[in-house]
């Protein structure tokens, strides 16, 4: 370079440096690092351009939960870089779904697009409690490269034998992946790491049974399920006996969902006054099955209750279901209101004519435009004829 003159000093130029000392060329560039600073050349840190990091979501990577088991797979993504030297500094994972017993949280990189936990390595360190719905999952390690072919990784979680809901993990945005000498070819929107929820096996949140003078009508709402075949429903005269299947086919379970379903069988073979017992078997695609129950409704000698009544809702406290029954003994205009504490309408259940009889129905919690109520204390009033009665209720979100 050739020399300046700075305040009265004049510096030497790097022909003259090669002349006048001794040296070694070791073939160095400094073309793209040499600077003017305050009027004289300066050799500066600049920074190179960085790698291009492409991201790949996981919309294609089913997943299969089991209850009971470890290190369950609930996402995937994959990276490759355009060049060496970059690596993953932190990786922030968003948890979308209402779940119970889920636990130990990892992230794991592999090589291949299986997983495998005895080979594959853990990135970061474990989570061991569940963040909790719409949360964040955090993983950092700076000494993990990113190559130049494709490299996976796992979202994993233990899963209890009593797990239920769902896990939808997803990457919010670029900032969701931190990286050293390296930067996301596009730009990262609520990516999924999954072609759908990770749901947990069958939540059942309700089971009831209704009974009348010529049958009994059994229902259940399901809050989430996995690989659900269906469903079959068995009898027995005792608690304890041998119980009969009392379907002819499956009822048709939903498969894979996260959403609420509702279903309800009808057992016409009864026997008045005679107490039978149910129980509620859910069988998955691979054949396996769990039971719930059992239950046990008494059949009436008389469909017509003899007395007005508004049962207590049950379960009390409830989340996010309760059953609600009372008995008409003739025939009159109801309304079945549910008021928050400051005495405001929160939903109207029934506002119309009944024939006399026994009635069961279900809240959820919601008020009449569909909306969650917040948790609280909940007043159910019915009202017909000269009969009114008031029961309080408890939500607990």
């Amino acid at each position: 370079t050739t020399a300046y003159t700075v305040s009265g000093v004049t510096s030497k130029s790097t022909s003259d440096m090669q002349t006048e000392s001794t040296y070694t060329d070791v073939g160095w560039d400094f073309t793209n690092i040499w600077a003017i600073s305050n009027s004289y050349p300066t050799l500066i840190a600049t920074t190179l351009a960085p790698n291009t990091i492409t991201f790949n979501d996981g919309s294609s990577y089913s997943t299969s939960v089991t209850q009971g088991n470890t290190d369950q797979v609930i996402g995937r993504f994959s990276l490759n870089a355009d060049g060496s030297g970059s690596y993953l500094e932190r990786v922030t994972i968003l948890l979308n779904g209402t779940r119970t017993g889920a636990s130990n949280f990892k992230l794991w990189k592999s090589s291949n697009s299986s997983f495998e936990s005895g080979t594959d390595s853990q990135y970061g360190l474990t989570i061991s409690a569940d963040p909790g719905t719409g949360e964040l999952a955090s993983f950092s390690d700076g000494n993990v490269s990113i190559g130049t072919g494709t490299e996976y990784y796992f979202l994993t979680c233990d899963v209890a034998s009593d797990a239920t809901g769902s896990i939808d993990a997803r990457m919010v945005d670029n900032s969701s992946l931190t990286f050293y000498d390296g930067l996301i070819s596009s730009d990262l929107s609520n990516e999924v790491l999954s072609d759908g929820d990770s749901s947990l096996p069958v939540e059942l949140i309700i089971f009831t049974a209704t009974r009348s003078n010529d049958q009994v009508t059994l229902r259940w709402i399901t809050g989430s399920e996995t690989e659900n075949l269906g469903f079959n429903v068995y009898r027995s005269r005792t608690k304890s006996g041998n119980y009969q299947k009392n379907n002819k086919n499956i009822i048709k379970g939903a498969g894979n969902s996260s959403t609420r379903h509702n279903y309800e069988f009808i057992d016409k073979d009864i026997i008045n006054g005679v107490t039978f017992w149910y129980k509620l078997e859910d069988v998955d695609y691979s054949g396996n099955t769990k039971f719930h129950g059992p239950i046990s409704p008494t059949p009436l000698e008389s469909t017509t209750p003899k007395a007005f009544r508004l049962y207590p809702n049950y379960p009390n406290p409830f989340n996010p279901v309760t059953t609600i029954q009372y008995d008409l003994p003739e025939d009159g205009y109801v309304q079945l209101v549910i008021y928050n504490i400051r005495g405001e309408v929160a939903t109207t259940l029934v506002k119309n004519n009944q024939t006399a009889g026994s009635y069961q129905l279900h809240w959820n919690g919601k008020n009449e435009n569909g909306k969650l109520l917040p948790s609280g204390i909940y007043l159910l009033k019915i009202v017909t004829g000269n009969y009114t009665k008031t029961n309080k209720m408890v939500l607990m979100r």
